[in-house]
């Protein structure tokens, strides 16, 4: 929970600094938008799902990992025991 809380918080910033990066205008607009300060109490939907999802993801990964690594040590286990 903690890894996962960390990942999404660092990987919301990282991906919203990138978006602005991206989405910035190439024309003489860019002045007044980089004029803008960001707000920090708005939530940016788009940037939480994206993260929220690769979180999601990797985290079922890992927990397929270790029950499947479970499984298989435990079924040795059983195997090796004089019936």
């Amino acid at each position: 929970m903690v890894v996962g809380s960390l990942l999404l918080t660092l990987g919301l910033q990282w991906l919203k600094k990138a978006l602005l990066r991206i989405a910035r205008p190439r024309t003489k607009k860019r002045a007044s938008v980089d004029a803008q300060p960001l707000s920090p109490t708005k939530i940016d939907w788009y940037s939480f799902v994206v993260a929220f999802k690769a979180v999601l993801l990797e985290g079922l990964e890992m927990a397929f990992i270790v029950v499947t690594f479970g499984a298989e040590s435990n079924s040795r286990i059983r195997s090796e025991q004089p019936s």
